[in-house]
């Protein structure tokens, strides 16, 4: 009985020192594999889990958000990374930078939204109004109104 109490007191003791061995290994994973990335823009601090949710429900009941996100461009420069619960969303500050992403980078930005109940599902994907730039079906539809337009 003294022995087993023994070993409870020491695993409880141990537990703690896992619980920091677990969040260092996370930590140290984490850093290792977004290592080689490209560098992300800057973001305000957040909490862990629900990022700047906070800072934009209390700017949005004061109808001030505009005001919030040119304090954050001020801070943080043109273009900036705001974590809002799970969901990250990039804010373009100035002329120079969304000038910037359409030039370097129109081909990942200029295409249209998936429509996926109302083309995908519905239409089967024949509703060409809802097809993206890339598709062939939308080349031959922009080619065939050229031919009848007259000009």
């Amino acid at each position: 009985m003294i022995l087993s109490t023994f070993h409870e007191s020491a695993a409880s003791a141990y537990l703690p020192l896992l619980g920091l061995f677990a969040v260092l290994a996370a930590y140290l994973i984490n850093t290792i594999k977004h290592n080689g990335r490209l560098p992300l823009p800057p973001k305000p601090r957040g909490l862990p889990v629900i990022g700047n949710t906070v800072e934009f429900i209390s700017a949005a009941k004061d109808h001030t958000m505009h005001l919030l996100l040119q304090r954050w461009s001020k801070e943080y420069g043109d273009v900036i990374r705001v974590q809002i619960g799970p969901v990250t969303e990039y804010y373009l500050n100035s002329d120079r930078a969304v000038k910037a992403l359409m030039d370097k980078a129109s081909a990942q930005t200029s295409q249209r939204p998936r429509w996926i109940v109302s083309n995908e599902l519905l239409c089967n994907q024949w509703n060409v109004l809802l097809l993206n730039g890339n598709d062939p079906r939308w080349k031959v539809k922009s080619y065939n109104e050229k031919d009848f337009s007259g000009c």
